[in-house]
């Protein structure tokens, strides 16, 4: 391994000749490494020109407009206007982030941080919206084995979360027990909804769907427990070939109550908005912070 510069010589022998990364069959293999962290002496030519860095912590700084400026030993100056717009310390997360395009009918979500208040409302423009409750920070997961007919990334087969899409397309997955990561914002207390949808590949005959069964299928929450409601043993899903079985669930609706810990941390809120119901124009969603409770006098 090499670090190949401009103009300059790194130097990085006191690196090992290769390294084999991994944990073998299911950490099986304890020689191998999971991460590595390589050094590189520099040589630079004393007459080379250098550049300067610098990290800013701008939650420092007040929300609002500021300048950045770099000036050469001979007085040449740049200079790069930027916008800061920090929450206030522990104020909840709110998607979709700040600057973005929105089209159609959206999700919006704010989430407390980690040991944070529970939000106590929305506002579209000012005007509040109406919001339901969410499990808030973390996450959990959505568990199921598949046989030994593969689910394949190639198809984008997906989950609908509560109507929140996740893409199965990280890898393929053969005659394993899966676990998928679901957002807390995703799920909230009460009746959940988990879609697994068949995705499409375009063949000679059309577009084929994916063919897999599934079993064994739960919903892990954090600080909580879901139990299913309805869910069958197993479901043999898909199209046949090409098509070819009309009795294949191309699609199935699963259904999870979910009950929260007594000690389970600060609720998070979700809004559904249709943004075509909107001017185009710049619009600004906020949420509430929770109220201020007094406190006795003493």
């Amino acid at each position: 391994m090499s670090l190949e510069l401009l103009g300059e010589t790194a130097d990085g022998s006191a690196n090992s000749f290769s390294y084999a990364f991994g944990d073998g069959s299911c950490g099986t293999n304890t020689a191998r490494v999971l991460s590595a962290d390589l050094t590189f002496d520099l040589d630079q030519d004393p007459a080379a020109t250098t550049g300067l860095a610098a990290e800013l912590d701008t939650t420092t700084l007040e929300n609002g407009a500021h300048t950045l400026t770099a000036t050469t030993a001979s007085g040449a100056t740049a200079t790069s206007a930027v916008t800061v717009n920090n929450g206030a310390p522990g104020a909840p997360v709110i998607l979709p982030a700040d600057g973005a395009l929105l089209h159609g009918p959206q999700t919006v979500l704010a989430t407390p941080p980690a040991g944070g208040d529970a939000p106590a409302g929305i506002e579209l423009d000012g005007a509040p919206l109406t919001t339901v409750a969410t499990l808030g920070t973390g996450s959990s997961r959505f568990v199921f084995t598949v046989g030994s007919n593969s689910i394949e990334a190639r198809y984008t087969n997906h989950l609908l979360v509560n109507g929140q899409r996740i893409d199965l397309v990280d890898r393929d997955y053969v005659s394993e027990t899966v676990r998928i990561d679901v957002p807390n914002a995703f799920l909230s207390p009460g009746r959940n909804v988990v879609r697994f949808v068949t995705g499409t590949y375009p063949t000679a005959c059309g577009d084929n769907r994916d063919d897999f069964a599934i079993s064994g299928i739960a919903l892990d929450v954090t600080d909580g427990t879901a139990t299913g409601v309805g869910i069958a043993p197993s479901y043999s899903m898909g199209d046949g070939d090409c098509g070819t079985s009309t009795t294949k669930p191309r699609e199935v609706d699963l259904a999870f109550d979910v009950t929260r810990d007594a000690d389970a941390p600060a609720t998070g809120l979700r809004a559904d908005v249709d943004t075509t119901t909107l001017p185009t124009a710049s619009t600004r969603s906020r949420r509430r912070p929770p109220p201020v409770r007094p406190r006795a006098g003493r």
